[in-house]
């Protein structure tokens, strides 16, 4: 019933709404935790592959035209991102590009996987989402 009746912001309308958030909205003001960008890469490598396209690179450069590209000028800009992805390429390209923290989702199979190596994981991600538990950071912003 209520389809197409709004339009979908934008990534950079997003981004402009948390921009005008941290300015204007008392609790950003004050508060020593803003609101937010918790952004979620979807499907790396089927898009790389078919079609060129690498949301690493695209996403990083979207958040370096807003001055957001590193933990220090998201700070600075009062706009705290955490980056995710079930896709480990994702998050090792990102932290090629940005040290901004890194979530590993991990669906059922992953977490079930005997030989998981949180060691190796920890090497790209700052944390895990697992499925349905919440999110573990590692070493948060340390």
């Amino acid at each position: 019933m209520m389809n197409d009746i709004f339009p979908f912001m934008t990534f950079n309308e997003t981004i402009q709404l948390m921009q005008s958030m941290a300015d204007k909205m008392p609790r950003n003001r004050s508060s020593p935790h803003p609101t937010g960008l918790y952004i979620e890469t979807k499907h790396y490598q089927y898009y790389k592959e078919h079609y060129g396209l690498d949301f690493a690179e695209i996403l990083y450069e979207h958040l370096k035209a807003f001055s957001l590209e590193s933990v220090d000028k998201s700070i600075e800009n009062k706009i705290p991102i955490i980056i995710e992805c079930f896709e480990p390429e994702a998050l090792k390209k990102f932290g090629e590009l940005s040290d901004l923290p890194l979530i590993l989702l991990m669906d059922d199979e992953m977490l079930m996987a005997k030989d998981m190596d949180v060691d190796t994981i920890a090497s790209y991600a700052h944390g895990v989402g697992p499925v349905g538990s919440g999110l573990y950071i590692k070493n948060f912003m340390a």
